[in-house]
């Protein structure tokens, strides 16, 4: 089954979800394109592009949302990783599909449930999906959460965790840490975003950071 397959049949599925008279509007979430600079002790400096993609439909009661990350080293589509999601529910928690892929190959798809996180000033998500990838049960919990941290000049400074744990092997964690700063200017149209991010895959085996700049629109 490839990609467009999936989303050919998740897009399908919710349209016969709806009722027959629903009003169906489409609805835009956060979207952004960062370009940030690898920096790792011993190699040499990467060029990290990042993309995040957030649309969706809406009837006033079902919600199908699509959320995209995808992304490449050094522009090299080789590289590519992609983390494809798409959720259907009324408004709170609700079912989750995902797809994970390379440039040659889906690595899994499988679902579960999507908690959205709110309140507070928190904000992001938890996802807990499993199936069966390569005839093994598998499960995965990924999670995305930030909070507004101050206001400094016109500008705002936030940050967020995000975590991704694989259930096959506890050792295969991979997490992020990111301090963001929006000083309120605008380019090409798109809010611009500062940040600073340290990433670490596995536990304290594969560690770096990165700094770089996001267009961003929502």
């Amino acid at each position: 089954m490839n990609l467009k397959t999936i989303v050919n049949t998740a897009l399908l599925s919710t349209a016969l979800a709806l009722p027959a008279k629903a009003q169906i509007r489409p609805t835009i979430g956060y979207n952004s394109l960062e370009n940030a600079a690898v920096v790792q002790s011993g190699q040499s400096t990467a060029v990290r592009t990042r993309l995040y993609t957030n649309f969706g439909l809406a009837d006033g009661k079902l919600h199908l949302d699509y959320s995209g990350f995808n992304e490449l080293n050094n522009l090299n589509m080789e590289t590519w990783f992609g983390r494809q999601a798409f959720y259907l529910s009324a408004g709170g928690p609700g079912a989750a599909l995902v797809v994970r892929n390379g440039m040659h190959a889906i690595y899994d798809v499988i679902g579960g449930v999507h908690f959205p996180v709110t309140g507070n000033g928190f904000y992001g998500f938890v996802d807990v999906v499993a199936g069966k990838v390569d005839e093994r049960f598998h499960w995965n919990t990924t999670g995305y959460v930030g909070h507004s941290l101050a206001k400094i000049g016109k500008g705002d400074l936030s940050g967020f965790v995000f975590w991704s744990l694989e259930g096959h092997d506890p050792q295969n964690v991979y997490t992020e840490t990111e301090v963001d700063y929006k000083p309120g200017v605008s380019m090409l149209g798109l809010s611009t975003r500062l940040f600073g991010r340290f990433e670490q895959n596995g536990l304290g085996k594969n560690t770096h950071g990165l700094f770089g700049m996001a267009l961003e629109k929502s």
